[in-house]
């Protein structure tokens, strides 16, 4: 991509009270700190999402239903776990428990260096594998 012609370099001295990130006399300016609370924390592994739906009411609510009525739209997968198939795209969302939320939402809200997504691309990113009712709700919390 060529660069607009400019009649002499940039000469001008930087004055002393506008505020920026870099340093005097450092290269590398501003590292966000990385506190580790990520590291801490367990991944949402398949197991603990099991453990986790199988001591959820609102999860034991959800299979009764799915029982009685067989066009509901969940399922259970072979591993046992309760999804259901969301309706625009057919994207296969496993139910996430009221235990599980928070540790499923940290990784993409809390790191350091990503910065917060945004609302919108949050619950975009999420919706794809995972569903709650309240789900939308939430991202704005």
């Amino acid at each position: 991509m060529p660069r607009l012609p400019t009649l002499a370099p940039d000469r001008s001295v930087i004055q002393k009270e506008i505020p920026c990130l870099a340093l005097d006399e450092s290269s590398c300016g501003w590292v966000a700190p990385n506190n580790g609370e990520l590291d801490k924390k367990q991944p949402v592994t398949l197991a603990r999402m099991l453990a986790a739906q199988k001591d959820d009411q609102r999860y034991q609510d959800l299979r009764d239903k799915m029982d009685q009525n067989a066009h509901f739209g969940f399922l259970e997968t072979k591993e046992g776990l309760l999804v259901r198939v969301a309706a625009p795209d057919g994207a296969i969302q496993a139910y996430v428990p009221f235990i599980l939320r928070p540790d499923l939402l940290r990784p993409k809200h809390d790191v350091v260096r990503a910065g917060h997504p945004g609302v919108n691309r949050m619950y975009a990113s999420n919706r794809r594998h995972a569903y709650w009712e309240s789900m939308a709700a939430d991202m704005n919390d």
